[in-house]
């Protein structure tokens, strides 16, 4: 360990992370889940209300245990309401994924600072802002069933996935942070195995919520196998790297809901039609955009990793000076910039067809959610305050909170200029809508709920064979809030537990641009 200067020892001022955790905090508790019709969240909602009939007499298989664990949850405290149960999982599993991002990014930047004695206050710090970084950079577009003209949305990562089993990205994210602490700064067996033991149990949790997310794990161990195996510390390196190795193939294999292309290929013996398959799937997601790169790679995403670059060679070529350069662990940050090979894979048809061959085509395009790059705007912060011996503690915590910060929005601006979907200002509007109830589409107003009480109950009194056919939003509204469901719904939602509705012939009528008052149905 390098010892900290005196002008860097620890102080009792730590106002910005104190105001930083307290806003972070205010906006969980006064944000609103995502709840427009016609998005998955309904189905996911309904799932909850009875999943064991989805999967009978069988231990919850990957994503329906997620669905199985807030059923009894919301059981066992008694809430009922829809728009209550949503509220609960929303602002829940918030608080999860910016205390897991949170401890990634503090363990990342440890295990590439480990032999800087640097105050963990300031590390803390640096960590929680780059959990800001990611909520910027971590999201997607995507469009709702009934296709109105206001279905598309470009939302940050949280938006769409706080009513979701995919809360194991963030699991996905502390697990792999834990591995990589503890084969580089954990200073001891008793730490290195308590990081490798916490790495395990949130990847059995990641794997368990949704299967999908371990093969991002699994690139990530193959990484640091080939990055730090080597000379005379292969054996403490493996005894880490191989076991989380062998446990990430067997758990995604048991657990994931689609089994990997190249599977069914090896078990059909057609290996004379790999390269085809590997362009055609390569093909599909670069050229009809299924990869999804117009929010998956943005301008912030550059600019962490021009960051992470300038530094690694900035370690290598400075050699001198009172903290020299080469004190990083450069492996360590060779890990985190080539976790960026995950999304930038998706560029170019070869890489993008390796990954849907060795996944599925389906899950390729999620490997944009998957590198650490959202800490490669703390990290030069951190490092240049380190640096300039600033003696208050209240002082350097500003001066880190007030430069990363201008990062930051340095980025969206970026992002906004130069990105064709501008997803990171769109990801920060999202953040800002969901604190908007109505915007949220959360809940409805008193007089939308008279009316949609009424007409659930003339529809249960003059009920008919066929089944109703309305709009979407009429439609979700009925079934999900008024569990009026002998109503049409989108093919997609057929599978939820107990519908046997024939929705054939039903086309739904084209939904208004508000959700102030509902429409009248037709039959069909």
């Amino acid at each position: 360990m390098y010892p900290m200067p005196k002008t860097l020892k620890s102080g009792a001022s730590f106002a910005p992370l104190a105001l930083l955790t307290l806003g972070v905090v205010a906006f969980i508790l006064k944000s609103y889940p995502m709840m427009r019709p016609g998005f998955d969240v309904w189905w996911h909602l309904g799932m909850i209300e009875a999943p064991q009939l989805a999967n009978p007499g069988a231990f919850p298989t990957s994503r329906i245990l997620w669905h199985h664990f807030w059923h009894h949850v919301l059981d066992a405290l008694a809430i009922a309401d829809i728009f209550d149960r949503a509220l609960f999982i929303h602002r829940s599993q918030l608080f999860a994924t910016v205390a897991l991002v949170t401890l990634s990014a503090y363990l990342t930047l440890r295990s590439v600072l480990h032999r800087f004695e640097l105050p963990k206050t300031d590390i803390l710090l640096s960590a929680l802002l780059a959990t800001v970084a990611w909520f910027l950079m971590s999201g997607t577009a995507s469009t709702a069933r009934d296709g109105g003209p206001d279905a598309f949305f470009v939302q940050s990562w949280s938006v769409w996935y706080s009513l979701n089993y995919q809360i194991s990205l963030p699991f996905y994210l502390a697990g792999t942070a834990c591995i990589l602490y503890a084969i580089t700064a954990a200073d001891t067996r008793f730490w290195k195995v308590t990081a490798a033991a916490n790495g395990g149990a949130f990847i059995v949790t990641c794997t368990l919520a949704h299967a999908a997310e371990t093969a991002y794990f699994l690139v990530c161990i193959l990484l640091m196998g080939l990055i730090f195996i080597r000379g005379k510390s292969a054996i403490r390196f493996l005894t880490i790297l191989l076991p989380a190795l062998i446990f990430s193939v067997w758990a995604s294999l048991q657990q994931s809901y689609v089994r990997p292309e190249i599977i069914d290929l090896a078990f059909s013996g057609d290996w004379a039609s790999l390269h085809e398959k590997i362009d055609y799937f390569g093909s599909i997601l670069v050229n009809d955009k299924l990869n999804r790169i117009d929010t998956g790679w943005t301008a912030m995403h550059s600019l962490c990793f021009i960051s992470l670059t300038t530094i690694f060679l900035f370690s290598v070529f400075r050699k001198t000076g009172p903290y020299p350069a080469p004190n990083l662990d450069r492996r360590a940050l060779v890990f985190v910039t080539a976790t960026s090979l995950m999304p930038l894979a998706l560029f170019f048809s070869l890489s993008a067809g390796l990954l849907a061959m060795t996944t599925h085509l389906y899950i390729a395009w999620r490997f944009s959610l998957a590198s650490f790059l959202f800490v490669g705007l703390s990290l030069p912060v951190l490092l240049y305050v380190h640096q300039s011996g600033i003696r208050s503690v209240a002082i350097r915590q500003w001066t880190i909170a007030t430069m990363t910060l201008a990062l930051i929005f340095s980025g969206v601006a970026l992002s906004y200029q130069i990105d064709r979907l501008q997803p990171s200002y769109r990801y920060l509007s999202s953040l800002k809508s969901s604190l908007d109830e109505e915007k949220s589409y959360f809940g409805l107003r008193p007089k939308q709920q008279e009316e949609l009480s009424a007409l659930a109950e003339s529809l249960r009194q003059h009920n008919t064979s066929a089944p109703l056919c309305t709009d979407i939003f009429t439609a979700y509204y009925l079934f999900f809030v008024e569990r009026y469901h002998h109503v049409a719904l989108p093919q997609a939602l057929e599978y939820l537990p107990g519908y046997e509705v024939d929705t054939m012939g039903c086309n739904f009528a084209p939904t208004r641009t508000s959700i102030q008052g509902l429409r009248e149905p037709v039959q069909h």
